[in-house]
Parts: structure tokens; C-alpha cells; sequence
């Protein structure tokens, strides 16, 4: 057997080199440790079950997932595979990750990402209904919580129960509400923005008003001009709650009528 210093016995029938003219000359400056024809085993290899096309379920339960908020998404100098993510996943300390997606995402389509996820579950057969639940919070998310990136199926509150409703029931419950004309003040951007900050703050006319920058009288005359234009006075807790929920209802009716 050929020793690492270099040097072979004589006649050691061992030696991992084959010079016999029946296979030629080794080829190259190969040390002695392979054969121009040498062929690899690789029969014997273990493949980790991270690169096998089927992952048991034992082995799955145990990867790691976590939602996380992206900071920034940069590519990589001189790849054009690799994107650097610098990711918030909540322990206070930034983590730096490189994955090879650059040939399908550009990484200002990355800062923006909403992630939806579904209950946990141990049991095989209930990772289907997972995956419909995480489906779910995705859609409600878009559709009523534009804000937030991050949607748990088990944190949807009301927005769960619009999505589910029929279109006939919504466009009743729209009628009963507005009448038969949705009031057109409703895309009036200064009004809606005044509405938002209002029911961020509890209803709270003097903090709304600081807020906004507005002497607290501009606010009331503002939301008097709502009232009139909306036939709720959103001042109060229950015409707020209901002007909420219709407000919801018609986002979910112009969706659908969409088509998505």
C-alpha cells in the first residue's frame, strides 16, 4: 500500500495504481491514488434526508420553521443565485441567511412578504387541512388586515367570519346598512384616513386630533360631515362597530367580485 510520504515498496502488489499496458498509463500527475478508468461505488453512500425526494415524517416533525419578518433582501456580488436576507424572528438578535432563489425572485419582491401559517400538528393526515388554514390567513390578511405580515389562522377574529360569508347574505347586510347607494365618501381618501385614526384610537376625539395634527373642533366638524354622509355616527361605540364591519364586508364583496 502506497504510504502518504510518497514513496511505494517495491513490488507491492497493493498499490492503488495500475501499470499495466493493458489499461495504459495512469493519466496526470495522479500521486497514486486513482486509475484513468477508476470508477467511484457510491452504492454504499448515505444521502442526508434532507436531499432525498421522499423525508419521513419523524424527520420532518423535526425541522425547525419559524415566522419571521424580512428587514432586508440584498443580492449577492458576483452570484446569480444567492440573496442575503437579514431576518427578525423575534429573539432580538438579526439572523443572516443566503438562499438560492435570485433566478425567481428579485429582493425588493422579498422586503414585502406576507406569511400565513395554520395550527400545529404532530399527525400526517392533518397537514393537508394545516396547509388549507394557512391558505386561509393568507387571503384574510389581504383582504382585511393589509398592515400586519404575519397571519395566524387562530388569530383572524372577525375577518374569518366575513370571508365565510355568502355573497347574497353580505350584499344584504350592505342594503340594510347604506341603502341602495354605497356612499361615495367612502373613497374619500382624507375622510377614510381620519376614520382609521379615530378607530385606532378608541374613539378618542383630543389624542385622534393630536394625532392628525388638527385642532380637536376640525375633527368634530370632520366626523359630523361623515355622519351625514354615512347615516352613522361613528362617535358612538355600536354605529362605529357596525360602520367597521360594513366597511369589511364590502372589501370582501369587491374581491370576490374580482374573481380571486
Amino acid at each position: 500500500m502506497k504510504t502518504l510520504g510518497g514513496k511505494t515498496p517495491a513490488n507491492n502488489s497493493d498499490s492503488l495504481v495500475d501499470n499495466s499496458s493493458d489499461n495504459g498509463a495512469a493519466c496526470g500527475n495522479n500521486n497514486g491514488f486513482f486509475t484513468a478508468n477508476e470508477k467511484i461505488d457510491f452504492s454504499n453512500v448515505k444521502v442526508e434526508p434532507l436531499f432525498e425526494e421522499e423525508v419521513d415524517f419523524d424527520t420532518f416533525s423535526k425541522s425547525d420553521f419559524r415566522a419571521v419578518k424580512v428587514k432586508e433582501c440584498v443580492a449577492v456580488p458576483k452570484s446569480k443565485k444567492l440573496l442575503q436576507f437579514t431576518l427578525d424572528d423575534g429573539t432580538g438578535t438579526d439572523r443572516t441567511i443566503l438562499s438560492g432563489i435570485h433566478a425567481y425572485y428579485e429582493p425588493e419582491a422579498m422586503i414585502k412578504v406576507r406569511v400565513g401559517y395554520g395550527n400545529p400538528t404532530d399527525v400526517l393526515p392533518k397537514l393537508a387541512e394545516s396547509y388549507q388554514e394557512a391558505k386561509m390567513a393568507l387571503e384574510v390578511g389581504r383582504l382585511f388586515y393589509v398592515e400586519k405580515e404575519i397571519m395566524a389562522y387562530d388569530r383572524l377574529g372577525i375577518g374569518r367570519l366575513i370571508y365565510q360569508l355568502p355573497m347574497s347574505l353580505c350584499e344584504m347586510f350592505i342594503r340594510e346598512v347604506f341603502g341602495d347607494e354605497v356612499p361615495q365618501i367612502l373613497d374619500d381618501e382624507e375622510a377614510m384616513s381620519t376614520i382609521s385614526k379615530f378607530f385606532e384610537n378608541n374613539l378618542n376625539i383630543s389624542e385622534t386630533a393630536r394625532q392628525l395634527y388638527v385642532h380637536r373642533n376640525t375633527l368634530v366638524y370632520r366626523l359630523e360631515r361623515i355622519e351625514k354622509a354615512i347615516g352613522l355616527d361613528i362617535r358612538t361605540f355600536d354605529d362605529a362597530m357596525i360602520f367597521k364591519i360594513a366597511t369589511m364586508v364590502l372589501a370582501h364583496i369587491k374581491d370576490s367580485r374580482q374573481g380571486r
